[in-house]
């Protein structure tokens, strides 16, 4: 299946770009008899869109962080690790790859169940939850069956997990928010700073809404304002080195957007 995408205006992109994009169908053997399913909406155009434009980010990083573009991170890593368990490792009934991969995959699972169900029009809500629930579902399944199940119960119990991850991945767009993203920008300090001193760093949000902050800053440590929008750093005794600051905004609806900095410390 082949899907056309154009794109203009983005970072690096000094004119339109058009992408043709094609989509595999799902294949799965269980035994003698192979079934197709169909995923002509897997990728909805609201996860395509973002990861699209994901690859046209800019390289610059400092002084001030750049922005990337929103994506619901959770569902696109275990999209990463579920599509070569079921369009390969499947089709070639390689069952000691599958029962490596199920506690990433799993693991990644759990990710997007921890996600909830976000604020929507009750019946989009009704009809998310129970999708929700049915994924939570054959992914606890896959879960016990990859560790001791016969191996075609493990390669039942993949193929009931990807349709179930296909059901809900069809509903995004009917509870997540569309449209552009916030625009993110963190500001580090423009000159190298002395080792010891308390640098401050901020994430600037022109938009309105209540926003969740999740920072991560490497060699140093934050010792004020963790998960608000200004967070101050300790640099003692990390004389010579390059701090490299990250943050990542979410509005709680599976909007979330990354940015970084760094600066040096003399």
């Amino acid at each position: 299946m082949l899907f056309s995408v154009t794109i203009c205006g983005f970072p690096l992109v000094e004119s339109c770009v058009g992408i043709i994009i094609g989509l595999p169908i799902f294949s799965s053997a269980t035994g003698s008899n192979r079934k197709e399913m169909k995923r002509p909406h897997l990728l909805s155009a609201l996860t395509l869109i973002a990861i699209l434009i994901m690859s046209f980010e800019s390289p610059l990083a400092s002084p001030a962080g750049v922005q990337r573009r929103f994506t619901i991170d959770e569902y696109e890593r275990f999209y990463e690790v579920l599509s070569p368990l079921h369009d390969v490792a499947l089709t070639q009934n390689d069952l000691p790859q599958i029962r490596a991969t199920a506690k990433e995959l799993v693991a990644r699972g759990e990710a997007i169940i921890k996600l909830g169900v976000p604020e929507a029009p009750r019946a989009n809500r009704r009809a998310f939850a129970k999708a929700r629930n049915g994924f939570k579902k054959t992914l606890k399944s896959f879960s016990g069956r990859a560790k001791k199940g016969e191996a075609e119960e493990v390669k039942e119990s993949l193929v009931a997990l990807s349709q179930s991850f296909e059901k809900l991945v069809d509903l995004l767009p009917s509870v997540y928010p569309r449209g552009d993203p916030p625009n993110l920008i963190i500001n580090c300090p423009s000159g190298a700073v002395r080792a010891g001193s308390e640098v401050q760093v901020t994430a600037d949000i022109p938009e309105e809404g209540e926003f969740v902050f999740v920072w991560r800053v490497t060699p140093a440590k934050i010792i004020k304002g963790d998960g608000t929008r200004t967070i101050t750093i300790d640099t003692t005794g990390l004389q010579g080195q390059t701090i490299e600051v990250t943050v990542d905004a979410s509005d709680g609806n599976g909007h979330i957007v990354p940015a970084n900095c760094k600066f040096f410390v003399k």
